[in-house]
């Protein structure tokens, strides 16, 4: 299935327990955006929104509900961290 295409690459990942997109907070501004993961310099077109709706509708967009979604970031990005 192909999630996002975009300068040439491609982010075509099988959905099940795997987060495809994230969400991410605009430099200089206090709106947050969702873009692809590992690619947080190409934000989806009209995600830019307030903190809670924006995550509400990453989580959305993976396929799971708020709660998963915040888990599976939580796992994600402490994983990123070691």
């Amino acid at each position: 299935m192909l999630l996002y295409q975009g300068s040439g690459r491609r982010l075509a990942q099988d959905c099940e327990g795997q987060m495809i997109f994230d969400a991410s907070k605009q430099k200089g501004s206090s709106r947050y955006y969702i873009h692809p993961v590992g690619m947080a310099d190409k934000p989806l077109p009209g995600t830019y929104g307030e903190k809670n709706r924006v995550l509400h509708n990453a989580a959305e967009r993976n396929g799971m509900t708020y709660k998963e979604f915040m888990r599976a970031r939580k796992g994600w990005r402490k994983g990123a961290d070691s």
